[in-house]
């Protein structure tokens, strides 16, 4: 392609991910909520994480903003399950 952007799909995935690794999360997935795609992101783009776990609603809350610190994207991950 001419102009590369990273999947919302990724962004979503290295949010579990991440929040597996760095969070006691529950290991399934259950669905997703109020997901917001603001700004592409681009080959080289600087991203921050932001991750908080609801534990009370089993959500996974994450946001990316860019080295700007504008949005990118953001929403809420429902998991189930045993707890990593």
């Amino acid at each position: 392609p001419k102009a590369p952007v990273l999947p919302g799909v990724v962004q979503v995935e290295w949010a579990i991910s991440l929040g597996q690794r760095l969070l006691n999360l529950p290991t399934d997935f259950a669905g997703m909520e109020v997901l917001k795609f603001q700004q592409l992101v681009r080959p080289g783009d600087r991203l921050k994480l932001t991750l908080r776990f609801d534990a009370a609603r089993s959500k996974l809350h994450f946001a990316f903003h860019n080295s700007e610190n504008a949005p990118c994207s953001s929403g809420r991950i429902v998991l189930e399950g045993d707890h990593a």
